[in-house]
């Protein structure tokens, strides 16, 4: 090729470059949305500093941490994102989907929450699978929330018309102020129309909490993900209609930079991503970073790249660490792991709460029994064996030869503790194993946000059993129950929990509970006595705070002491005392400890 030919070919090519330079879209502009963020909350660019210089401490504790040491709970549990999509529309007639209309269907919308978590859970068999060596399943998922800030059903999408037609990285509290769900608690992302040809930007993570810093609630209003609405979810304008353009953001969202750190050969503060000179478009391959002088091979398939959405299916290991870090460090991103946005639409009860299994009643009240896995399917059920004579029944579940290896969950109603200070769950519980010394399992756990289950307490061998071992199947006598007492200080003022009670059986025999009961200590004693009047049992809910010797006496009407006890050394406790000796009339009873003492009249009638 001689020297004329060769500039005529250069300048070609070079023109179709630049053409291509000139029409292709701003993939990402969240860089330049934080710098306008700083110039409006100065503030936060310290809390950014600060928060990083906290995730880099916690990465080098991580390298430093034993190998046999294991890693925190959230580290370990895959984290579930509430999302919400704030659709914001100018057709005025509200017509959802079809060609050219910013009012996008909801199977475009459900088609994006698909690809994020095929992104982020790189999983088989789908466009976010790969086999790279660094490649990693974040073991973060999303979901579209099924309870709105009000504990409403929802289906996690809100639609808005405003007849604006675009929107640019200046209007993102005008969006905001159009909808809004609180994002201590949701991941929000509005779809609209950007202006100047973006696809989309996010708002890093911010708020340390160090003192100094300014609120952390400053940025919380805009805090989230904008995505245009051509490139949310699949199907949209190519080459950007696969979803990356939200996984990408996203992944900002979560804290990463972008991978060539927005500067020539920049640092994304991640290990395991080589160097790159720039951002990629289309799908190169080789970049020659001027800082390291070594040809490299760029990893144009990271989802922090600006290559084409088909070319995209990479979060690295290095990646997953920082953005898990974010999770469990950025004091809104952390308030995430809480959020009960995608417990279904159950209902809520309020704490203090109490069930005597008595009848079939309490699963309307939202108790669910699962099988969760192995042989046998068998479900806890309501049967007529009571903790006591005035009792109805109780939940058991049968562990037979046949259950062996399976386990089952008996899952609570969704309770609300906020306000809830001091608070002790109690039960009665019956169990005896069998003469072969096997014993099942009854695992007692507690759920902040519906997917991750943290154990309060086991039960087994003796600490699950009751009375003697028998090789019949157990049914219970009243001498045979015994009383469960657990405190849940750490648990107190929490919105929304769940408790479950979880049999994992060996086949020894039946376990059962009965009487469930959710309430609060206080600082003063106080009693409560039931049923009034009574033949044979009465019962005193004695409640006070920590732990005190607690004494009772009995007076018949003519103020002649006819019994008195003490009970060392409790905690808050339900006594069961036997009135069957005691004839028919009217009995005074008082309770002492060093937090004051009550007074209660009860009525004993014919036997």
């Amino acid at each position: 090729m001689n020297y004329k030919v060769f500039t005529i070919f250069f300048f070609i090519v070079l023109g179709i470059g630049s053409v291509n330079a000139q029409n292709r879209s701003k993939r990402c502009h969240t860089t330049e949305y934080q710098q306008h963020l700083y110039q409006k909350h100065p503030h936060l660019k310290k809390q950014a500093e600060a928060l990083e210089d906290i995730i880099q401490k916690k990465s080098i504790e991580r390298k430093q941490r034993p190998r046999t040491q294991p890693e925190s709970d959230t580290d370990d549990n895959i984290l579930t994102i509430p999302v919400v999509v704030h659709v914001i529309h100018n057709n005025p007639d509200n017509v959802i989907g079809g060609d050219n209309n910013g009012n996008i269907s909801d199977e475009q919308i459900l088609s994006q929450i698909e690809v994020l978590n095929e992104d982020f859970r790189r999983i088989p068999n789908t466009p976010g699978y790969n086999e790279h060596p660094v490649g990693a399943d974040t073991r973060i998922q999303f979901c579209l929330a099924t309870r709105d800030p009000q504990n409403r059903p929802t289906n996690g999408i809100v639609r808005v018309f405003n007849q604006r037609r675009s929107y640019s990285f200046n209007d993102t509290e005008l969006l905001s102020s159009l909808s809004y769900w609180p994002s201590s608690q949701y991941l929000n992302i509005w779809v609209t129309r950007l202006t100047g040809d973006i696809l989309g930007f996010a708002q890093f993570p911010h708020g340390s909490g160090l003192p100094g810093l300014g609120s952390i609630d400053e940025g919380a209003a805009t805090d989230g993900v904008f995505i245009n609405w051509p490139n949310f979810g699949r199907g949209g304008r190519a080459p950007y209609d696969m979803g990356r353009t939200t996984t990408h953001e996203v992944g900002h969202w979560l804290g990463l930079r972008h991978i060539w750190g927005d500067e020539r050969c920049g640092n994304d503060y991640v290990e395991d991503t080589p160097r790159h000179e720039d951002a990629n478009y289309d799908c190169p391959s080789f970049s020659d970073c001027e800082r390291t002088g070594v040809e490299t091979q760029d990893m144009t398939e990271n989802y922090l790249d600006y290559t084409d959405d088909e070319c995209m299916n990479l979060f690295t290991k290095g990646q997953t660490e920082r953005m898990r870090t974010v999770l469990s460090t950025s004091p809104r991103r952390a308030s995430l792991r809480y959020s009960i946005g995608c417990c279904g639409d159950d209902a809520t009860l309020p704490a203090p709460y109490a069930t005597g299994f008595d009848d079939d009643t309490f699963f309307e009240e939202g108790w669910r029994t699962v099988h969760h896995s192995g042989p046998s399917n068998t479900e806890w059920e309501q049967v007529v064996q009571g903790a006591y004579e005035l009792s109805n029944g109780s939940i058991s579940i049968d562990n037979t030869a046949e259950t062996v290896g399976s386990v089952h969950f008996l899952k609570a109603p969704f309770l609300n503790f906020e306000g809830v200070t001091n608070p002790v769950m109690d039960f009665d519980l019956a169990y005896a194993g069998n003469p072969a010394g096997e014993t099942d399992t009854l695992v007692l756990s507690y759920s902040p946000n519906c997917f991750n289950w943290f154990p309060i307490k086991t039960f087994y061998g003796d600490q699950l059993t009751t009375t003697e071992r028998t090789t019949t199947e157990f049914v219970p006598q009243q001498n045979e129950w015994q009383k469960i007492r657990i405190p849940l200080n750490e648990l107190m003022n929490r919105r929304i929990l769940q408790f479950r009670f979880e049999n994992r059986s060996a086949g020894a025999n039946r376990v059962y509970i009965d009487n469930l009961n959710i309430y609060q200590t206080t600082p003063f004693l106080t009693v409560k006595m039931y049923p009034n009047p009574t033949s044979d049992l009465l019962f005193a809910e004695v409640l006070f705070e920590g732990n005190q010797d607690i004494s009772f006496e009995v007076f018949n009407v003519m103020g002649q002491k006819i019994n008195e006890w003490t009970d060392k050394n409790q905690n808050s406790f339900v006594k069961q005392i036997d009135t069957y000796s005691l004839s028919q009339g009217v009995y005074i009873f008082r309770i002492n400890s060093s937090q004051g003492d009550t007074v209660q009249k009860k009525v004993v009638i014919n036997k």
